[in-house]
């Protein structure tokens, strides 16, 4: 693939490189200026967005005991731990739990 010429300003030093345009701003800042700083993939924050919803939705239409729920035989009210404790096999890594909590719990209603 052929390379493209980008100028990006980073803490206030601009910088022109050759770069092949599939890279991602992560991978420039990483890979070609040596930026260590920047880890976990903060850069591909939506990334878990799908597995989110499919596990929202589970939740919502498929009542019934977690392992955190006290009585088993009972369908518990979806309390922010509740719902962490369902949501909790995906990895978020951009923080967004707290509103992903926020929003399941006002659709869910009281």
């Amino acid at each position: 693939m052929t390379e493209v010429e980008v100028s990006v300003t980073v803490n206030g030093a601009s910088r022109t490189l050759r770069i092949d345009p599939r890279m991602s701003l992560r991978d420039l800042l990483r890979e070609r200026l040596a930026l260590a700083f920047i880890r976990h993939d903060a850069f591909q924050c939506g990334y878990c967005t799908p597995g989110q919803l499919c596990s929202a939705v589970g939740l919502l239409i498929e009542p019934g005991p977690s392992a955190i729920t006290d009585d088993l035989t009972a369908d518990p009210p979806l309390t922010p731990g509740e719902i962490r404790e369902r949501m909790s096999g995906n990895l978020c890594r951009c923080g967004a739990y707290v509103n992903i909590v926020r929003a399941i719990s006002e659709v869910a209603g009281p």
